[in-house]
């Protein structure tokens, strides 16, 4: 099962939802926003590859410094391409800070006093470009090259 963005989001539902004969093999999501709360989170038992491109704003929503939002969270292991394309391990990835798909640098910039209308314009169309589906396919077919 499989699904980008909204879709990701209603593949993870759904996969979960199927009885037991029905189950997926797999589940394969790009760019999906949060979608569980703890019990959902933990019956779980899928196999699950969530794939996040760099600066992708989709999968920090429902952000969390929004109240009654922190009960939302990801499940499956996190794939994430960082801004070479490279496609870095679920560990190396969390380590580096990018569990919500936010970069340092991109976390340093919604840290700071933003004065500067160009440089927020920026950064809210990098994380739309980084959304877009095509980018995904391009990043995984890049990366499959290289193997």
């Amino acid at each position: 099962v499989t699904g980008h963005s909204l879709g990701g989001a209603l593949a993870t539902l759904a996969a979960r939802r199927l009885p037991a004969a029905l189950k997926p093999f797999e589940v394969a999501t790009f760019g999906q926003p949060r979608v569980g709360n703890v019990t959902f989170i933990n019956g779980y038992m899928l196999r699950h590859n969530r794939y996040v491109n760099n600066h992708d704003i989709v999968p920090s929503v429902p952000p969390r410094f929004i109240p009654l939002t922190t009960i939302y969270a990801h499940v499956g292991d996190m794939q994430f391409f960082d801004g070479d394309g490279k496609l870095m391990a679920t560990a190396a990835a969390a380590a580096a800070g990018n569990a919500l798909g936010f970069t340092p640098e991109l976390r340093e910039h919604m840290a700071a006093e933003v004065t500067d209308v160009e440089a927020v314009e920026a950064l809210a169309f990098a994380g739309v470009d980084d959304h877009d589906l095509e980018n995904y396919i391009a990043l995984i077919e890049g990366n499959l090259a290289v193997r």
